[in-house]
């Protein structure tokens, strides 16, 4: 059975890790109704409000599939919320599948639900709106 749950304390710590590794500072806001899950205060940048996520590796497509979205149970049903700027300046993606994180401005999505990272270019040779992975990349954890 897949724990959820435990899958998104994985990442999360592995993203607080790697950060705290490079020398910034992180805050975590205290319990769990913050849309975002830390402040990252990078030196002579700011701060920035940051949702860390599982992204999936589909090595069918050579894909990444990062969701832009929180979900909720309310009455029985699932709720979506799509994150926006006014919620979070960045998602900071784990690919537990290749060991990587990746850093998506929210700014450059805005409403959609998820986003696609090509890890390789389309066998078609398609580049008109193909996001590549490289990109995006942050950290070789």
């Amino acid at each position: 059975m897949k724990d959820t749950k435990l899958t998104g304390n994985i990442t999360e710590l592995t993203v607080i890790l790697e950060l705290i590794k490079r020398r910034y500072t992180i805050s975590i806001p205290y319990g769990d109704r913050s849309r975002y899950d830390l402040i990252v205060d990078i030196p002579n940048k700011g701060l920035f409000r940051t949702q860390c996520k599982t992204a999936r590796y589909d090595p069918d497509d050579s894909t990444i599939k990062i969701y832009l979205k929180s979900t909720t149970r309310r009455n029985g049903k699932h709720i979506a919320n799509k994150y926006t700027s006014k919620d979070i300046d960045y998602i900071i993606a784990y690919c537990p599948e290749l060991d990587k994180l990746y850093s998506i401005p929210i700014f450059e999505f805005e409403g959609q639900s998820s986003v696609v990272l090509r890890v390789s270019p389309p066998k078609n040779e398609q580049s008109l709106n193909v996001n590549m992975a490289s990109k995006y990349e942050i950290l070789k954890v």
